[in-house]
């Protein structure tokens, strides 16, 4: 039941979150990520992170790259204002944070 309450936790948060494993794949989205994306979590999880993030994302390989680097670092790396587009048609900007985690002594980053 811990788990489902770290979940709900995670859920909750206001910012983007998206956990990857070291394939790059999507294992978790929060609920605002998936709202600004306009998804459900069945279809997001799964997911390789380039085909998770918006299409307005100007450049996803940079965002697959420091996610990368943060693995292998175990470091926490910061992309500052990543600019994307909506799909209204407004410029946007994030501030993207890399930042690996270990669980149950398994690396889940």
């Amino acid at each position: 039941e811990s788990g489902s309450v770290s979940l709900d936790i995670l859920s909750a948060i206001p910012a983007w979150l998206l956990a990857v494993d070291r394939e790059l794949t999507v294992r978790f989205a929060n609920r605002s990520f998936l709202d600004a994306v306009k998804r459900d979590p069945e279809e997001v999880e799964g997911m390789t992170l380039a085909e998770a993030l918006p299409a307005g994302i100007k450049d996803g390989g940079q965002v697959a790259r420091t996610v990368e680097r943060s693995m292998e670092s175990g470091q926490r790396l910061t992309i500052p204002t990543l600019r994307h587009r909506t799909e209204a048609g407004y410029e946007g900007a994030v501030d993207l944070q890399a930042t690996p985690v270990t669980v149950a002594g398994a690396c889940f980053k």
